[in-house]
């Protein structure tokens, strides 16, 4: 079912906007997760004097084949897991972005802005997801569903994700070669929230959807390096814990899931392959 876009300013004009929030968790179902921090540790594992005298022969030009130890002073490069403090969480953009792909490729007439039409698929994500070369129809004010909701170029999104924080110690390094990534291990558990202003129950049941939430069991979503090229890693399930909705309103998790598939008869994939 092909929905048309929605006018923004038709949209505040005419709907009255219920608020309210979701707690979820999402747990580790792989071997591994990382979501990195773009920091890579680095240690000496030298003493200071060996490392200034190398340098120093080098620079004369007495040394030049100490450039090839210099590798053996230091400790394997370590790729770090995104931390807020000391707390590693997957940041609420990451969340945000996880949602709006599904969403994307979910959807009917939906727009392509942040799984924009490329070449640069990799083979894996063409079998599990199969985009299509829909065109993109992200102009305002004539926005498709999920600009509406979560806004886009010029747009205020509709919905705020907090940082999901890993509870308990679950990190562990796995080594790929000649450098190391920190992961979480399997089992561990990230919690977070989702604040949301809603036009409908069809709308929260897109941001349900896009977690992967579904009627009969929730599903699978890939997330973090690796995912596609490595079956140990990336496999995350998220679960609601929580929907509290203000003013008085009754909206459900399995009501606003059932009306969005209504509404739109979205695709839907397996991402675990």
């Amino acid at each position: 079912m092909s929905r048309s876009n929605t006018p923004r300013n038709h949209t505040f004009r005419d709907a009255p906007l219920t608020k309210g929030v979701l707690e979820l968790e999402g747990e580790v179902v792989s071997d591994y997760l990382h979501v990195g921090s773009g920091i890579v540790d680095v240690v000496l594992t030298s003493d200071v004097g060996d490392l200034t005298d190398m340098i120093e022969r080098i620079l004369k030009g007495e040394s030049l084949t100490s450039f090839a130890s210099l590798n053996s002073m230091f400790s394997r490069p370590a790729h770090l897991l995104s931390r807020v403090g000391d707390r590693v969480v997957i940041p609420g953009s990451t969340i945000k972005g996880m949602v709006r792909t599904r969403l994307e490729l979910s959807i009917p007439n939906a727009c392509y802005i942040v799984d924009m039409q490329s070449r640069n698929y990799s083979q894996r994500y063409r079998e599990i997801f199969k985009p299509d070369q829909r065109k993109r129809a992200d102009r305002f004010p004539q926005v498709c569903p999920v600009c509406d909701l979560l806004g886009n170029t010029g747009l205020a999104s509709r919905v705020e994700f907090s940082d999901f924080t890993l509870s308990g110690d679950w990190i562990d390094f796995f080594s790929s070669g000649s450098e190391s990534y920190e992961v979480v291990k399997k089992g561990g558990k990230f919690s977070g929230r989702v604040t949301f202003k809603v036009k409908s129950p069809e709308e929260l049941g897109m941001i349900l959807w896009g977690f992967g939430i579904r009627s009969g069991g929730n599903k699978v979503v890939l997330l973090g390096r690796f995912k596609f090229q490595d079956r140990r890693f990336g496999r995350v399930k998220f679960t609601v814990k929580s929907l509290k909705v203000q003013g008085g309103k009754t909206m459900t998790v399995q009501d606003s899931l059932n009306s969005f598939v209504r509404a739109y008869s979205p695709r839907d994939f397996k991402e675990d392959w």
